[in-house]
């Protein structure tokens, strides 16, 4: 019986932009004051690349999975200090 030929994978692959963002993100809630308002972005589009990744993932579309969690991961837990440290500013402040 003839083997069926591997179908390519389709899309860009944006797992390593993910990664990227998430660290981008991570290292800009680290800076005193400006900081909150810089990481914001990059860690929404950290968030964001790393669903798309998981779905193309999940309809085996693409191989690398992992940058784009990590990336993911990186992205929320940023957004989570960000949004907390400025509820506590505001409540405490």
């Amino acid at each position: 019986m003839p083997e069926t030929p591997e179908v390519p994978r389709s899309g860009a692959d944006v797992s390593g932009f993910a990664l990227i963002l998430g660290i981008v993100a991570t290292i800009c809630a680290l800076i005193p004051m400006i900081g909150d308002g810089l990481a914001t972005l990059p860690a929404l589009a950290a968030l964001v690349l790393g669903f798309i990744t998981v779905r193309r993932h999940e309809a085996d579309r693409t191989v690398r999975v992992w940058p784009a969690i990590i990336g993911a991961v990186l992205g929320a837990i940023t957004l989570f200090v960000v949004v907390s440290t400025s509820l506590m500013s505001e409540l405490f402040g």
